[in-house]
């Protein structure tokens, strides 16, 4: 076997265990959990030990930590767990003025944060910054894809293409993150989502504005 044949075999075989051990840690979480808690399902492959939930099993949907009692709660302070507990037992309300939610700046296959790779690069058709409804609302407000649409919140507004997302919940709409920056060719690419989102809407222990979670309304743009 010369060199290339065997750094290929060494290549092909480094693949396939990370391959596995991906599949393993994606195995150990429980059913409907997302990547930010690999890592505890990594604790659980690698010691042994059960990741288990908080006592409270309302909470416990929310944290899990391999820690005994009472280290709980060194990663959940006092404060944290109350405010928990007062959202979950706190009815969800609309607001007639701003009656949609929206999630501002999810990460695309074309953006990360403000990292924008170069236009020329995409694929597909696009719009690559679209505002994201769900089909239900996107009914409701006699709106198609490509259609221009406004979407405004308490401080601002923004005019998108729209897009009709199937797997979007009623009542929810998205747009991405790291657009609304002049590219290299002096083209401004699509919109900023900072410019709809309210600073001083933030949360209260870690001062993060709710970027997940904006009220907001949309409408159709006439041609």
């Amino acid at each position: 076997m010369n060199v290339s044949k065997l750094v290929w075999a060494v290549g092909v075989a480094v693949f396939a265990l990370a391959a596995i051990a991906a599949v393993a840690v994606a195995l150990a979480l429980p059913l409907g959990y997302d990547s930010r808690a690999y890592w505890l399902a990594a604790q659980h492959l690698q010691s042994g030990e059960r990741v288990y939930a908080l006592p409270d099993a309302t909470l416990g949907h929310f944290v899990h930590i391999p820690w005994p009692q009472p280290d709980y709660w060194r990663v959940l302070p006092e404060p944290m767990i109350d405010e928990l507990r007062r959202a979950i037992a706190t009815e969800p309300t609309v607001d007639a003025a701003y009656p949609l939610v929206m999630a501002a700046g999810l990460r695309t296959r074309w953006t990360a944060n403000t990292i924008q790779r170069d236009p020329a690069w995409r694929k597909g058709k696009g719009p690559h910054c679209a505002l994201n409804l769900s089909p239900a609302d996107a009914t409701a407000l006699g709106i198609r894809d490509g259609d221009t649409v406004r979407v405004a919140t308490n401080r601002g507004a923004l005019t998108l293409p729209a897009q009709v997302d199937r797997k979007l919940m009623q009542g929810h709409v998205w747009m991405p993150n790291g657009f609304g920056m002049l590219s290299a060719d002096g083209v401004l690419q699509g919109g900023n989502q900072n410019e709809l989102t309210d600073v001083a809407d933030r949360d209260p222990f870690t001062g993060i504005p709710h970027h997940r979670y904006v009220r907001c309304r949309v409408e159709r743009v006439a041609e």
